[in-house]
């Protein structure tokens, strides 16, 4: 059995999510990272066992990825950014070795411990038994759980589930406040209505419309899926935060 210790995992991008999972695996390991702002080619200082990739997606970032695998030949990548449904299966395509999805779920400002705290979730196309991924996982504390469908479900879970469901619930906090307006009654009255219901069923939480939908995730992510639907939908920001004008 392969020294835990002695996998050698390098982390591509040092975002939010990059920075984090360093830090989540620093205790145990240490990760070696490459700052992706210009592309530029670092060598890591040994031959990579796992290549984490957390920079942001883009419509290069396939091109992107099979361009530092190239640099950084690997035994396994796990893709941990947020991407469009579909990409991992493509890249599993373009690549010679196990190319697992495995997104982070959490608050940016703590996502050091939420990732303590969810299961990270991972998937493949093809279930593989001997996966040094979800090993690490444990060896470090985290909690791995395998996905029961394929890569392209869990990248939809994340976009969908993940910031589309919370940022559908601000769209309709931002209604509730201009129907409010409009008859000249206490927006926040009318929560109360929800209050005992959310009590006994938890179906009912109290959202806040703010004024708009902020951050860099809810709105982008609504992007990769290419939904008229949501787009119509989630127009509605831009409606609001004119009416607020």
């Amino acid at each position: 059995m392969q020294d835990l210790e002695k996998v050698t995992n390098c982390i591509l991008g040092m975002g939010t999510v990059g920075n984090a999972f360093y830090y989540a695996l620093l205790s145990k390991l240490s990760p070696e990272v490459v700052f992706t702002n210009d592309l530029e080619f670092k060598q890591c200082g040994h031959p990579i066992d796992i290549l984490h990739v957390c920079f942001g997606y883009n419509e290069k970032f396939v091109d992107n990825v099979l361009l530092w695998m190239k640099n950084y030949p690997c035994k396994e990548l796990v893709i941990h950014s947020t991407v469009k449904a579909g990409t991992t299966k493509l890249l599993q395509k373009k690549v010679g070795v196990p190319c697992i999805f495995s997104p982070f779920r959490g608050v940016h400002s703590r996502m050091v411990k939420d990732i303590q705290k969810y299961s990270m979730l991972y998937a493949v196309n093809n279930k593989m038994d001997d996966l040094l991924y979800p090993k690490i996982l444990e060896f470090c504390g985290l909690k791995p759980k395998f996905w029961e469908q394929n890569t392209t479900s869990l990248e939809l879970a994340k976009v969908l589930m993940g910031t589309t469901y919370y940022g559908w619930l601000i769209i309709f906090a931002q209604r509730v406040r201009l129907i409010a307006e409009r008859y000249n009654v206490d927006e926040n009255k009318l929560w109360d209505f929800t209050e005992e219901i959310h009590e006994h069923l938890g179906n009912r939480p109290k959202m806040f419309s703010g004024e708009g939908i902020d951050g860099h995730c809810v709105l982008p992510n609504v992007e990769l899926l290419d939904d008229l639907f949501l787009d119509m939908v989630f127009d509605h920001d831009k409606y609001y935060r004119k009416k607020l004008e």
